[in-house]
């Protein structure tokens, strides 16, 4: 993928993302002024741990998933401003970090009452959240294995594999439509694999970029190494929120994770 066709497909993106964060965000204020949003009654804790002490708060949860639509515009925003003139390998997989960002605005739509709890269509936005959450690490591990130069050449096949491989696996994996979650999503059949899918990406991307800082032993592969630690922490945190002080800590580290993961790859580049 050339420079400009880069740059395009970004300010792309950004249109696509501020119009589905707009309609999103109006539909829901929509349905919520007549009082046609929340929970189900039943909806069950992604961690148990949180009963109790931290209760659960449907704001939070909406506070989330309307700053995941936030973050992939202006992050998409920075990024062209940031990259606009520099040829970062990294930065074009990370546009498939923030799709599956945008992905989580799905939510909002399966909070609305009007939807029966195990409507196709409820069913269809928890798929989609899904394949978001699916698309988000292997997207990461993508930008640390596929770095050097010689695989720019391949980007449009990667990207594409990255696609096919979170999308058919987010329209085809089981989800148990009796279980839904107080983070406004449903629960995947085989949730056990999920986490583990998850940990196992996440753990071969911080090997990867350790070894880069072995390798290298530079203050911007600390700071990628550093960042996207923290990145990650925030987005999972964020992912499973469901209450004031989990919103604010999950905000906290994935901003600033993602500022300090962005600023060392276009550090990075400046040395080149």
């Amino acid at each position: 993928m050339t420079l400009k066709i880069r740059n395009r497909f970004l300010i792309g993106l950004f249109c696509l993302f501020l119009l589905h964060g707009v309609f999103n965000v109006l539909f829901f204020a929509y349905k919520a002024l007549g009082g046609r949003v929340g929970l189900p009654e039943n909806a069950i804790r992604p961690f148990y741990f949180f009963s109790g002490a931290f209760p659960v708060a449907f704001p939070a949860v909406v506070a989330g998933a309307v700053f995941f639509m936030l973050y992939g515009c202006l992050c998409t925003l920075a990024v062209y401003l940031m990259f606009e003139k520099t040829q970062a390998v990294e930065i074009s997989y990370f546009s498939g970090f923030l799709i599956g960002c945008c992905f989580e605005g799905a939510r909002l739509l399966i909070s609305v009452k009007d939807f029966q709890p195990s409507s196709w269509t409820v069913i269809f936005m928890a798929r989609i959240v899904l394949s978001g959450r699916i698309l988000c690490p292997i997207s990461l591990l993508f930008a640390a294995l596929l770095r050097e130069n010689e695989q720019r050449q391949n980007f449009e096949r990667n990207f594409l594999i990255m696609i096919i491989i979170s999308a058919f696996a987010g329209l085809t994996l089981p989800m148990n439509s009796l279980n839904h979650s107080t983070t406004s999503t449903i629960f995947c059949g085989c949730r056990g694999i999920l986490i583990i899918y998850v940990a196992v990406v996440v753990i071969l991307t911080l090997l990867t970029l350790f070894m880069h800082y072995m390798q290298s032993k530079s203050n911007n592969s600390a700071l990628i190494l550093a960042s996207f630690a923290v990145m990650t922490l925030g987005y999972l945190i964020l992912c499973n929120e469901d209450n004031y002080i989990a919103l604010t800590v999950g905000v906290a580290l994935f901003a600033s994770g993602s500022m300090g993961y962005l600023k060392g790859i276009h550090s990075s580049y400046l040395w080149k």
